[in-house]
């Protein structure tokens, strides 16, 4: 997953010679999904914890654990969708940039500046 964000986070060397950085909107969706995810998580595992202190009926755990899963599953199903319409399907690099300062630049390809978003 770390490799995907890291080939999906783009570094543009600017002519001014500092760095400017640019999220891939790939990049957002993964990230936004995943805190979503995490955040699921985490108050799932408070339910389970105040059930269990309180000593409450095991079917409300059993409730809470079905519903963490249906919900886990259904975000990182959405990421694997994104990631795959976009960077599998997409074979045009350029489709997938926001902006390129580097159309221009000697030596790089069309498109892709110095850096594109993603190595092929």
């Amino acid at each position: 997953m770390m490799a995907i964000f890291l080939r999906l986070y783009k570094v543009h060397v600017e002519k001014e010679s500092y760095l400017s950085y640019k999220m891939h909107p790939v990049a957002t969706v993964v990230i936004v999904e995943v805190v979503i995810v995490v955040v699921v998580v985490v108050v799932v595992i408070v339910v389970v914890v105040v059930v269990v202190i309180l000593k409450e009926v095991v079917v409300v755990v059993i409730e809470v654990v079905v519903v963490v899963v249906v919900v886990v599953v259904v975000h990182v199903v959405t990421v694997v969708v994104v990631i795959v319409v976009v960077v599998v399907i997409t074979s045009d690099v350029t489709a997938l940039e926001v902006e390129d300062f580097h159309t221009s630049t000697p030596g790089t390809l069309p498109g892709r500046g110095i850096r594109g978003w993603l190595v092929v």
